[in-house]
């Protein structure tokens, strides 16, 4: 659909006027990336991200054809490929994944994401979030950070506090 990319092409345009970078964040994944449909599209009739491998697919294909279409943008601060996942994998008692201790689904998808991307676009700057919307990032040491991207960063939210 032409329409999305028009209305970031506008807000592109913008933020060169004004000498700011845009960040494209995937907030709404295919079939969601959370519990929450809030913020992230999920309809519990229908598979999720993490549940279809089509869904995936489709998250995929759309990420190479938004890096394709901005890889010579000067003003795109980098692409936030999931925003904030909250899942609960591997028989975690938390439905949005605070209490996982195995967040691979999570890092297997975004380091196909980056192998799609990198076919298009080497330059700009990955975002990866951790599960629990951005603050759980269980099982991601057990993989080398080096060996997946050089041009990539870890994402931290932090939205609460019990102090």
């Amino acid at each position: 659909l032409e329409k999305g990319f028009e209305k970031i092409d506008e807000l592109l345009s913008w933020c060169a006027e004004n000498e700011m970078y845009l960040i494209l964040d995937m907030h709404g994944a295919p079939g969601g990336q959370g519990k929450n449909a809030s913020i992230s599209d999920y309809d519990p009739a229908l598979p999720s991200l993490w549940e279809s491998e089509e869904n995936k697919e489709k998250l995929i294909a759309l990420w190479i054809k938004l890096a394709d279409r901005y890889k010579e943008s000067l003003w795109i601060g980098g692409f936030d490929m999931i925003n904030e996942p909250n899942w609960a994998f591997g028989g975690s008692k938390n439905p949005n994944g605070c209490d996982c201790q195995n967040n691979d689904d999570i890092w297997d998808l975004h380091e196909r994401i980056i192998k799609a991307i990198r076919t298009v676009d080497q330059n700009h700057i990955v975002y990866i979030s951790g599960n629990c919307w951005g603050g759980n990032y269980n099982s991601f040491d057990k993989h080398s950070l080096k060996n997946t991207d050089a041009n990539m960063t870890i994402t931290f939210h932090k939205y609460w506090n019990n102090l």
